[in-house]
């Protein structure tokens, strides 16, 4: 059995999702947006990968779930391998962590957040207030570069800490039109992504669960974000039928 070449790991992307359906499941590539097919084998390779297994180990699971000899098994796992490679799939180094000024800024950003809360517990439902925080949130976004890093607002996001405090009425409606007002008089193009993440950060503020979906269509490729609250779509921009694929729910 040719183990040579499989006695290293090979971690996937984190930019890269797998979604599973009948034929196996579709990788989406986030930063390089584009979508490849999987067969159920290559699905499953993937998932152990994804796992932590070595490439060994995967190819002999391999050859136990499709009924190979291991020399066939391994020759696939190796020409498989080599395709992610290619195609820039696989992490070929470690991954670099987040630099400690930038864990201390968003860090600072959260406790930031809760001291104001805690300060102005009901201003902070008035209009200029929220006008003011979704604006805040959109320029965090530009200062930090998450408009271009979907792993870091993914942390952002999911960090974001939940008010104690019970909402007030029409609290998701406020939002909305406080981030709607954001958005016009920002000086830049305000995406999808950076206007689900500022709705889930200031209702959670407003003491309401809320969620950032991501979603994708495979044809034509295509990314979308947008807020859920219990289940429901909140955000007026964000119904569209085209993406069925939840990548995440953040």
């Amino acid at each position: 059995m040719p183990t040579s070449g499989l006695r290293s790991i090979a971690k996937p992307s984190v930019h890269v999702r797998l979604v599973r359906n009948h034929d196996g499941g579709i990788l989406l590539d986030i930063q390089n947006h584009r979508c490849l097919s999987l067969t159920t084998e290559a699905a499953f390779v993937w998932d152990l990968l994804n796992s932590g297994y070595s490439l060994q180990e995967t190819a002999i699971h391999l050859a136990e779930n499709t009924h190979v000899t291991p020399q066939e098994a391994s020759r696939e796992m190796l020409v498989f391998i080599d395709a992610l490679k290619k195609l820039e799939l696989l992490q070929t180094v470690s991954p670099k962590h987040q630099p400690a000024y930038r864990q201390f800024l968003v860090r600072s950003i959260h406790l930031f957040s809760r001291i104001i809360d805690q300060w102005a517990r009901w201003r902070c439902a008035g209009p200029v207030w929220l006008f003011a925080r979704a604006s805040a949130l959109l320029l965090i976004f530009d200062l930090l570069n998450l408009r271009k890093n979907f792993i870091e607002l993914f942390y952002f996001v999911r960090e974001w800490p939940l008010s104690g405090r019970p909402p007030v009425p029409n609290a998701i409606h406020r939002v909305i039109t406080a981030i709607n007002y954001a958005c016009v008089f920002y000086p830049k193009w305000v995406r999808c992504l950076q206007r689900s993440a500022a709705i889930t950060c200031l209702l959670r503020t407003m003491g309401i669960p809320a969620q950032m979906v991501i979603g994708a269509q495979t044809v034509p490729f295509s990314t979308h974000a947008w807020a859920e609250v219990d289940g429901r779509i909140i955000d007026e921009r964000a119904d569209d039928p085209r993406t069925p694929l939840i990548l995440e729910r953040l």
